[in-house]
């Protein structure tokens, strides 16, 4: 804009003819408009002209002040004119001469049928009712109504102005040839195009679906060339860039307009591989150390977005002790006369960083000593940083769900200081919503139709008491605990329960937690009550934690149907379960949330015996592993994860007891056991009825995809499982099979509890199984 008026300047300023320079260095005694308007009067550009009365006139000073007219964009034509003043002697008068624009009275849009043309009004013309007639603004809006149908694939729409004067003003009439909508019938590729590389992943132009429309935009082609330029780069097709080896070649219309092949031309010339990679200025990490981190190796096809990713994976090694301000860069070399590169690692290693200060800000809520105790193992004050436990502490923070789920809720940023190598550790979080009340209601394929009233508070604070009614909101919340209370009826079962736990009891890294709960279900054929609690103790290490846990029960059976099995039959009545349960968990998973990489082990051991006031004496022995493991990193640096688990759990009676009461034995199917079968839909059945078995053996594959930054995963699976009553016929058993996708979302405004819908498809079964597609989870992920 500023570019045309200065050219418009340039052309249409008048120069000081031979005849006006008599005037020059004369005093102007009157300066006079001519062609000015009451809507626009020459007093609201007076003071702003060089030319004054009273002044001598200058040459520079007129040539201004007729600039300073035209950057107004109000005028068609400014001009000057000099002559003597007949008020004075040897004194000059200037008259301003100009031809406004017309201002607009209306403007009229007419064939618009694709776009509302209030939406036109509003979003593409500038030009509005009571502005000035400025050519160049007209043609900017033209060519922006244009782009706005050929953006949404009326290639061939055209826009035409038709300006009607009435008076000293004009209406304005665009009138709009939409043309047909033409949409990319086939994508054609010639030249030399990769094999192993899809060209249409870095185009935005797409072929025509039945689920997808595929409106045809030349300008979005066009920039799709560059994109695939680019794309090959960074694949390593080095010579790409050099000359036109990629373009649309042609573009072929249908007899109607309304269908388009594109041709594209793609011959990027070799594919460049890696003859030798090497490290420079490393002195604190070996070079054998720094090839552990790098995934590509000689002979391998060149790749530039590889090379990226090894070089964030050494800044990440260096992180580890402490190098902040490690430089790396990573330059290749061309291997003169071949089709290779070099790679070399530059590395400035620099100083190691320490911890300063550590500040936190923007907990109004939660308590700053309970943050302090998450981060106390990992981030210290006047220690080496080391990045990856401070990452492990962010994430482990994230996941208590205090404060608002993705990056900004929880940042940490380094601070120098004067001394180069301390910086101090800025933490900043914004408090998220922990305290939720659920109405709820709704259909389980287990149980029925259920109902939901449930309070909790994953920042529970059992010492923060109200200071009075209008405190009353605010109250409990801050100290990092845990509580819920929840009152679930349901048609066939009935569930009550209250929890509290404390992650730093007493200050210390043990956890206590308490619960008490009342369920009542309706089983196939006898009705069971089960009341009871748990205590448990557990003291957290670094990756390990290990614990103990008292559990006291009272199952009730009654309401018995004249079928029902004998093993049920024979715990009519009333039946206490009291236990010891010491546990291990080793745990180096990076979230428990959206765990991907690590691993989890579980182990333990619960006794029931008569020497606790049981009624019964046996013991159960569980182990389960997990691992999970980055497969392959989107461009975005998102993360495809493999997940597997493994376990096994069996039931020995001892002492007096020879038979496993029902409601304590295994059941599988369902989430967390294998999918596509009902709830208990696998196992030993007696008259029709599930009555358990006492070894469980299960494994299962998941491969997760993100979908939608960290709050929607996809997933495909396999589950495997075996239940029997010993392992004699567990060996004997056919082994249960399923496979299915399902979707995983975090929801911020829950609180991050995750939520997974899965469709479970059996493979191998038994007839007596029971299957079920659908399954739905709050609370777990794998």
């Amino acid at each position: 804009m500023a570019v045309a008026l200065a050219y418009a300047w340039f052309l249409l300023t008048p120069t000081v003819q031979g005849q006006d320079q008599e005037y020059i260095g004369k005093v102007v005694i009157e300066v006079v408009p001519e062609g000015f308007t009451s809507r626009d009067p020459f007093v609201r550009y007076r003071d702003k002209l060089r030319v004054q009365e009273t002044r001598r006139l200058a040459a520079e000073d007129l040539s201004a002040s007729i600039r300073t007219l035209w950057e107004t964009n109000l005028f068609e034509d400014v001009g000057y004119r000099l002559e003597w003043s007949p008020l004075a002697r040897d004194a000059v008068r200037v008259t301003f001469v100009v031809r406004p624009y017309p201002f607009i009275l209306s403007i009229q849009l007419l064939g618009c049928v694709h776009f509302d043309e209030k939406d036109l009004r509003s979003e593409v013309l500038k030009i509005k009712r009571g502005d000035v007639l400025d050519p160049f603004r007209l043609a900017l809006d033209r060519r922006e109504l244009e782009r706005k149908y050929r953006e949404a694939g009326f290639h061939f729409a055209r826009v035409e102005l038709e300006t009607v004067r009435r008076g000293n003003d004009v209406e304005i009439l665009w009138r709009v040839f939409e043309g047909p909508l033409v949409q990319v019938d086939n994508i054609y590729f010639t030249g030399n195009p990769p094999e192993d590389l899809d060209i249409t992943d870095h185009m935005s132009t797409r072929e025509w679906g039945i689920f997808r429309k595929s409106p045809f935009n030349e300008d979005q082609l066009n920039k799709d060339m560059e994109r695939i330029r680019v794309g090959l780069h960074l694949e390593g097709y080095l010579d790409v860039l050099a000359g036109d080896r990629v373009f649309v070649k042609q573009l072929v219309f249908s007899e109607d307009k309304r269908w388009v092949d594109i041709t594209i031309h793609v011959d990027p010339g070799p594919l460049y591989h890696v003859r030798e990679i090497r490290f420079a200025g490393n002195t604190i990490l070996s070079s054998e150390t720094l090839m552990r981190q790098v995934d590509i190796f000689p002979g391998d096809p060149f790749s530039e977005r590889n090379v990226f990713r090894c070089l964030y994976k050494i800044q990440e090694k260096y992180g580890e002790s402490g190098r902040l301000n490690a430089a790396i860069l990573a330059p290749w070399v061309f291997v003169p006369g071949t089709h290779q590169v070099d790679v070399v690692f530059a590395i400035v290693e620099g100083n190691p960083v320490y911890y300063g200060r550590v500040t936190i800000e923007g907990n109004w809520k939660t308590r700053e000593d309970r943050i302090r105790l998450d981060l106390r193992n990992d981030i210290v004050p006047g220690e080496r940083v080391n990045l990856v436990r401070m990452n492990r502490a962010k994430k482990r923070l994230r996941d208590r769900g205090w404060f608002e789920f993705g990056p900004e809720g929880f940042k940490t940023e380094f601070v120098p200081t004067a001394n180069p190598d301390v910086q101090d550790l800025r933490i900043s979080v914004i408090e998220g919503h922990t305290a939720r009340l659920q109405f709820a209601a709704g259909f389980s394929s287990s149980f029925g139709v259920l109902g939901l009233l449930e309070y909790s508070q994953r920042n529970f604070d059992l010492t923060d008491l109200p200071s009075g009614f209008s405190d009353l909101g605010d109250a409990f919340s801050g100290g990092g605990q845990v509580f819920q209370a929840r009152l679930a009826p349901g048609a066939q079962r009935q569930t009550y329960s209250v929890s509290f736990s404390e992650p730093y009891f007493f200050g210390t890294d043990i956890n206590f937690s308490l619960s008490l709960r009342a369920i009542e279900t309706t089983r196939e054929s006898y009705d069971e009550s089960n009341r009871g609690g748990t205590i448990t103790f557990e003291k957290r290490f670094e990756n390990v934690s290990m614990g103990l846990q008292y559990r006291n029960t009272s199952i009730k059976i009654d309401n018995l149907d004249a079928g029902a099995p004998a093993t049920i039959v024979s715990l009519a009545g009333k039946n206490d379960i009291i236990s010891i349960d010491p546990f291990l968990f080793v745990d180096t998973r990076d979230s428990w949330i959206v765990p991907t990489k690590g691993i989890r082990y579980e182990f333990s051991f619960s006794v029931v015996s008569e020497e606790l006031g049981a009624d019964f004496d046996y013991y159960k022995i569980s182990t389960e592993f997990q691992w999970h493991v980055h497969t392959y990193e989107t461009a975005a640096r998102k993360h495809h994860f493999l997940s597997t688990k493994l376990g096994l759990t069996w039931i020995e009676p001892f002492g007096e007891t020879t038979v496993i009461p029902a409601f304590d034995r295994l059941y599988a199917g369902g989430r967390g056991t294998i999918r596509g079968f009902d709830f208990r839909g696998i196992g030993p059945r007696e008259n029709g009825d599930p009555v358990g078995g006492t070894v469980l053996a299960l494994a299962t594959v998941e491969y997760s995809v993100p979908l939608y930054q960290e709050t929607v995963i996809g997933a495909f699976f396999v589950d495997a499982a075996m239940l029997s009553t010993d392992w004699e016929t567990l060996r004997q058993d056919r082994v249960r099979v399923s496979a299915g996708f399902g979707f995983r979302f975090v929801v911020p405004n829950f609180g991050n509890i995750p939520i997974a819908l899965d469709f479970g498809f059996v493979i191998s079964s038994e007839d007596e199984d029971e299957e079920q597609v659908i399954l739905f989870d709050l609370g777990r992920f794998f």
